[in-house]
């Protein structure tokens, strides 16, 4: 039986950095809306 630790091991290119990817996407999309909201003004 396998704990859930060995599996994020196993797959710790996935657990940590896909999420990571896709958190790194929303904040530039964030900072994007950002700076054209400051721009149209």
């Amino acid at each position: 039986m396998e704990t859930p630790y060995d599996w994020i091991l196993d797959y710790w290119t996935v657990t940590i950095f896909l999420p990571a990817v896709l958190l790194l996407i929303v904040v530039l999309a964030m900072i994007t809306r950002i700076m054209d909201k400051r721009s149209g003004e």
